[in-house]
């Protein structure tokens, strides 16, 4: 996919997150179909917008209190769908 630029994980004691961080606003449907295609829908996933990104737009998926392996397939998954590069940690 065109435009997205990194993805960041991060993993704490309370939360495991994603962050996309992409420059063109026209893919953010395209992201979040990918990143609800691949989700496992739960009250404790969270999916919002952050406002200050490197690049511009950032989309933020995070799971609170979940099994991290678990999670770090499906976000693996959503990185690997979205062609994603840069990955920090």
């Amino acid at each position: 996919m065109d435009n997205i630029i990194t993805a960041e994980f991060k993993s704490e004691e309370k939360y495991t997150r994603l962050l996309i961080d992409f420059t063109d606003i026209n893919n953010k449907d395209k992201i979040l179909k990918v990143i609800n295609d691949k989700v496992i829908k739960s009250d404790k996933l969270c999916i919002y917008n952050v406002d200050r990104c490197k690049n511009g737009n950032c989309i933020a998926v995070e799971y609170n209190n979940c099994n991290r392996r678990e999670i770090n397939t499906i976000f693996s998954d959503i990185v690997k769908t979205l062609g994603i590069t840069e990955i920090y940690n």
